[in-house]
């Protein structure tokens, strides 16, 4: 009973990770297509910073 539980829990596991997306599949950008790929809106400006 606990070797079947084991096994199942492993396989369950195995399952989702393989169903996980990959974060190494991110291409590499240059800052030129980061540039064009995205915009800002709106400049939110936060106040001054008294150190």
């Amino acid at each position: 009973m606990k070797k079947t539980r084991i096994s199942l829990t492993i396989i369950g596991l195995l399952l989702l990770a393989s169903c996980s997306k990959r974060l190494t599949a991110i291409q590499n950008k240059t800052p030129e297509q980061i540039g064009t790929a995205y915009t800002i809106h709106k400049d939110v400006s936060y106040g001054s910073d008294v150190e």
